[in-house]
């Protein structure tokens, strides 16, 4: 991957379905999983790979083909946000306004919302110019400790992949 790409990440994310489907290679096979008397039968298990990353997401718990291919790229997403970081500061402008409208609330997202990973992705990059340290970062955005590590907590994958990098 060159340095255009990996300063550009987060242009991934902001993509359609449509968009990002097409910088991906889209491959269906058996797997599996749910399926009665159709099992083995449809090749209903889905796998995106993002061309230019190499990450894949992947999906295989649906009998539908369809919905597999919208789980597949909701995961696709999370490790793009996960796995690419970027540190230019002016990249944040979703993240701040995120904690802005949380000011008064819970700072938590759901998982299926579209900012979801935009969010996600910002904050690793500013936890990765933070040393990855929770409090630092927190206050440098302004929530408080248990609140950020609360939100990094409430999804496993985000967690671990945290877990993996302190």
């Amino acid at each position: 991957m060159n340095s255009d790409e990996t300063q550009c990440w987060i242009h991934f994310l902001y993509l359609t379905d449509q968009e990002l489907m097409e910088l991906c290679i889209f491959d269906r096979f058996r797997a599996n999983g749910p399926g009665g008397q159709k099992k083995n039968k449809t090749d209903s298990a889905v796998r995106i790979r993002h061309i230019s990353s190499g990450l894949v997401g992947l999906s295989t718990e649906s009998r539908s083909q369809h919905v597999n291919r919208i789980y597949a790229l909701r995961r696709l997403r999370l490790k793009i946000a996960l796995t690419l970081r970027n540190t230019d500061q002016d990249d944040r402008g979703d993240l701040e306004e995120f904690v802005q409208q949380t000011k008064k609330r819970p700072f938590k997202l759901n998982i299926r919302d579209p900012r979801y990973p935009i969010i996600v992705a910002s904050l690793f990059d500013e936890l990765s110019v933070n040393d990855w340290k929770i409090s630092i970062t927190a206050k440098k955005i302004g929530i408080t400790s248990s609140a950020l590590n609360k939100f990094l907590r409430s999804n496993p994958e985000v967690w671990r992949t945290l877990s993996s990098l302190l």
